[in-house]
């Protein structure tokens, strides 16, 4: 595994002792960390280097590339350990669960049992608070019943959120639900932190009652734990003697300071990041800060040269820095971007992409209709013409890329929503719709559905047979009584055979129908020959369905409508599996995500989608996401008032304007997403945008066409084959 001659200075360089790395995108963050470890393992025989992560796929890379590395050199010790940030938490709580009045065996709860205990506990908090909460609301006299109810739902719903964020913050600052409830006398009935401490209490009553802890609690109770058990914390900082943290600009107070105890004894911590990707701040607790403090206090020795990108995309990622430092637009947020310019590397050996012409486009659509319409047309003619290179379209919401992918799909273009597990690999979602079609076999869409999904998707051309099922009986086609259907003469002969087989199994799951439940699944997964990972999945299924055959209140509906979500604990199972394989683009099919999911991910091209003012605000004229214009003006944006009162009641500094503060802080990771953006791309670059807002009212993308429309447009012309 080679290593580029500026990597190379850092395995002289780090001698030991405390280093800030601030990197550029695509710098080789990971190939220097696995690189510096297999390093130190080599030279120094008592070394025991721990690397802290923050994604499960990083865990697995780290571990393969450090693996290899030890192989080359002829080690065969292994004297390193890779962990996310939590699992180093989870092993520290396990010393001694019973000081933190923990049972041995307390269950760790993922995303959605967390988002349902949160959901039961402010259900029962509203039940006793339902005025007072809903005096907050801003009801004008001509609204309709049914429209209040609609404001009521939206406001309960959102302020769920708002304190799942909340509850994060106080245990993110070491703040237990006991510690906050002790502030309660302090606070007014209407205040929002108030709230939120009250609903804190009765969340974690919950998990108390289930044994259970969140991902924030092991934060927390492994921060506790070293701090007031001195030989566990000197177990674990003789465990290893160095310590490396991977994409420090993500982490909080609470995760620095467990780091900062761990490296106390041996004193060597590498910290490594890029400020300019730091993009989790507004829905996290993450605090980019703090890495910047550690960059200023510490030695440090930037990672400027990358070797991901063309010329041409590195050339308008240094332009939008350079934006953020000069335009007056952007005087209230020049510290958003770090002052830190991509270099294209000079190693002949580690050459960046080039390209036969000028690789970037800006194109702007009347509405996102329109726009989202054209990426389509763009990224099929893309596949076509590189059936051999990798393509993905980035959009700010998780709606647009559902949007996305079913434009895709109507169009019979492969299309994989990266947000999670594959949606069409899902074992859930196969066995959901055997199971619709085995309840209702006579409904047209059921029968339609299982062939698409899941007995025949190699029928790519599926329009035919649909139509054709749509003119006939189910039964007719399930059961003819003299002959076989004929189709229609536009399918082809194998696709014809393809259907009949698919039919023939279709038969055999109707008549598997009076089987229990449980048994069902499995004999669904047995006739689709599901094994491996999907076969747990579908196991898991099956299990849960056992365990509630003998409520009485429960059918097959009930688990038709679990399967039919998409964020049903089943597929969240699905997604971990996921994640600690890692993603892989894979040429001839396009990829759609999230721009905040795209981070460390590369494709050959990339459609950097709605680049406008209503999904990314630059200014404080724009109109905000998420607003809640339903509240009264003073009460709007409950958390920016939770976090505001919370830092007030623990002695920090509060800037009076702290709603402005908020939205400004929601620019400048709106600057650092679109700078993620751009950077993903190795080749070629298409930024979209549109003109009007989906009720036609013009958007103020000036500021957007001054950044990139204008730069593109002037680098174009001096561009030189």
């Amino acid at each position: 595994m080679k290593l580029r001659n500026d990597l190379k200075e850092f395995l002289t360089y780090y001698r030991g002792g405390r280093l800030a790395i601030p990197s550029v995108p695509g710098a080789g963050k990971t190939t220097l960390l696995s690189h510096l470890t297999a390093h130190i393992i080599e030279t120094e025989a008592d070394a025991r280097v721990l690397i802290v992560t923050y994604m499960n796929s990083a865990v697995a890379n780290f571990k393969q590339r450090i693996d290899s590395l030890l192989k080359e050199k002829g080690i065969l010790v292994r004297n390193y350990d890779v962990m996310t940030l939590h699992s180093l938490a989870s092993t520290i709580v396990k010393e001694s669960p019973a000081s933190l009045g923990l049972a041995k065996d307390y269950n760790i709860l993922d995303e959605l049992e967390c988002i349902n205990h949160l959901k039961t506990a402010f259900e029962a908090w509203l039940s006793t608070h339902e005025d007072i909460f809903y005096s907050k609301l801003l009801v004008r006299d001509f609204y309709t019943p049914k429209r209040i109810e609609t404001i009521k739902k939206n406001f309960r719903e959102s302020f769920i959120a708002d304190v799942g964020r909340a509850i994060s913050l106080f245990k993110g600052n070491n703040i237990t639900s006991s510690d906050a409830m002790s502030y309660i006398h302090q606070l007014p009935e209407d205040s929002y932190l108030r709230w939120a401490f009250e609903i804190y209490s009765l969340y974690q009553d919950r998990l108390r009652l289930n044994g259970a802890v969140d991902f924030d609690d092991l934060i927390l109770l492994a921060y506790r734990l070293l701090t007031s058990e001195h030989e566990i914390l000197s177990k674990f900082q003789d465990r290893w003697n160095y310590f490396f943290e991977d994409e420090a600009q993500d982490s909080n107070m609470l995760q620095e300071k467990i780091l900062e105890l761990l490296s106390q004894k041996c004193g060597n911590l590498v910290r490594v990041g890029d400020p300019n990707q730091a993009i989790l701040s507004t829905f996290t607790i993450a605090d980019p800060k703090l890495f910047t403090e550690f960059i200023n206090a510490n030695d440090r020795k930037e990672i400027k040269t990358s070797g991901r990108s063309s010329i041409e995309v590195i050339r308008l990622a240094n332009h939008l820095v350079e934006c953020v430092k000069s335009l007056n637009e952007f005087e209230s947020v020049r510290d958003s971007l770090e002052y830190q310019l991509i270099e294209p590397v000079a190693d002949a050996n580690f050459k960046n992409p080039e390209n036969f012409k000028y690789g970037i486009r800006f194109y702007e659509y009347e509405d996102e209709d329109e726009e989202l319409s054209h990426i389509c047309s763009l990224a099929a003619k893309y596949i076509q013409l590189h059936p051999d290179k990798t393509c993905a379209v980035l959009l700010r919401t998780n709606n647009q890329v559902e949007s996305m992918v079913e434009i895709f799909h109507n169009n019979g273009i492969k299309a994989v929503e990266v947000s999670s597990y594959p949606l069409e690999d899902l074992i859930t979602r196969k066995i959901y719709y055997c199971l619709k079609f085995i309840n209702r076999p006579e409904r047209t869409d059921n029968l339609i559905d299982v062939l698409r999904y899941v007995l025949a998707p190699e029928i790519k051309d599926i329009h035919p047979l649909n139509m054709f099922i749509h003119r006939s009986r189910v039964e007719d086609i399930l059961y003819p009584i003299d002959r076989i259907p004929v189709l229609p003469e536009d399918v082809g002969n194998e696709e014809k055979e393809i259907f009949y087989r698919a039919i023939e199994t279709a038969k055999k799951l109707i008549e598997a129908g009076d089987m229990s439940i449980d048994k069902l699944i499995i004999y669904i997964m047995d006739l689709l020959r599901v094994t491996g990972e999907s076969r747990a999945i579908g196991e898991a299924v099956a299990e849960e369905a056992r365990k509630r055959l003998y409520d009485p209140g429960w059918r097959i509906e009930d688990v038709i409508d679990e399967l039919a979500s998409p964020k049903n604990k089943y597929n969240n199972l699905a997604s971990v599996f996921y994640q600690k394989k890692g993603f892989e683009a894979r040429p001839g099919e396009v990829m759609v995500l999230t721009y905040h999911k795209a981070k460390g991910l590369e494709w050959h091209n990339v459609f950097m989608g709605t680049v406008e003012a209503r999904d990314f605000p630059l200014l404080l004229t724009h109109s905000f996401i998420g607003e809640t214009w339903y509240l009264k003006e003073e009460e709007r944006n409950p958390f920016s008032l939770i976090e505001a009162e919370f830092k007030s009641l623990m002695g920090e500094n509060v800037d009076p304007d702290f709603k402005k503060q908020a939205k400004l802080n929601i620019i400048s990771e709106n600057l650092r997403l679109l700078y993620v953006g751009i950077t993903r791309a190795k080749e070629t670059l298409v930024i979209t945008s549109h003109r009007n807002d989906r009720y036609d009212k013009p958007l103020d993308n000036m500021l957007f066409k001054k950044i990139f429309h204008e730069f593109i447009q002037e680098e174009r012309l001096k561009w030189k084959i």
